[in-house]
């Protein structure tokens, strides 16, 4: 799979980083935050595949997010 522009994140994170980006009970997260999880996350190489086994909710975002870095 191919997302047509991987960088939109760090983009968001740079012009609004206070702006929210993920709400769920509990949990509101702004641009940098996400983006700063989903460099914690990031762990594998750049184009391989990494599976994703989470059920839906913030933390599959934070990994979806960290595949796309």
């Amino acid at each position: 799979m191919r997302i047509k522009d991987e960088a939109w994140l760090e983009r968001a994170a740079a012009v609004r980083p206070r702006a929210i980006a993920l709400e769920a009970p509990g949990i509101e997260w702004t641009y940098a935050e996400l983006l700063e999880r989903a460099r914690a996350t990031a762990t594998g190489e750049p184009g391989e595949p990494e599976p994703i086994t989470l059920p839906p909710g913030p933390e599959f975002a934070v990994a979806l997010h960290a595949c796309l870095l």
